[in-house]
């Protein structure tokens, strides 16, 4: 939450749409939300959440994108959302989907101090005596294991000694980012609420 304190001290008109807080889980992504709506209910701040269970006829009805927004989504903000923030916030990801996040952030290159952060859970390998990324369940579910390495791997070596990226690594250098195949889940757990008009929140994307 500091990073959206410092951002209240600057005018709306100078903050793009906002500020985009990207995860990787629905469940998350609504948990996020929640407490940001609790902490931001009496300031300018308007927070929205972006997920696959918000039907696109009711998002182009709600949803808008100014100074003032908080927008919290899923992999849904990554294809067919043409906004302009001046903070990202992303959970850590596949390189691609990260470059897609990352393509959201000072998209018309007129906000000066744009700024993102890329967060994930770390952890010591005691072998190569380095940080390693330690994804979840749910990250490998809905990213390949090989590509988080890879994309981790990417990422670390475009950094400098601070962890501050300057420019996203070329993603044809790093093949193994890519997963070999498409990622598929079984659908029968998820085939009732595939139908349903209002798709449950159960799905893992």
């Amino acid at each position: 939450f500091d990073v959206i304190d410092d951002l209240s001290t600057k005018p709306a008109e100078d903050r793009g749409d906002g500020v985009l807080i990207s995860c990787n889980t629905i469940k998350k992504a609504q948990s996020i939300a929640l407490s940001l709506q609790k902490k931001y209910k009496s300031s300018e701040w308007r927070v929205q959440l972006i997920t696959s269970t918000i039907r696109p006829y009711t998002r182009e009805a709600e949803h808008y994108f100014d100074g003032n927004t908080i927008t919290v989504a899923t992999q849904t903000i990554e294809v067919g959302v043409d906004i302009n923030c001046c903070s990202l916030i992303t959970e850590m990801a596949g390189l691609s989907a990260l470059i897609q996040r990352v393509g959201r952030l000072n998209r018309n290159g007129k906000i000066s101090d744009a700024q993102g952060f890329i967060v994930g859970k770390v952890k010591y390998d005691e072998i190569f005596k380095e940080k390693i990324f330690a994804p979840d369940a749910a990250e490998i579910l809905i990213y390949d294991k090989d590509a988080l390495d890879e994309a981790w791997r990417a990422l670390h070596n475009c950094a400098d000694d601070l962890g501050v990226i300057r420019k996203m690594p070329d993603i044809s250098e790093y093949p193994a980012a890519w997963p070999p195949m498409a990622r598929t889940v079984p659908l029968k757990p998820y085939m009732k609420a595939m139908t349903m008009t209002q798709p449950s929140v159960d799905f893992p994307w």
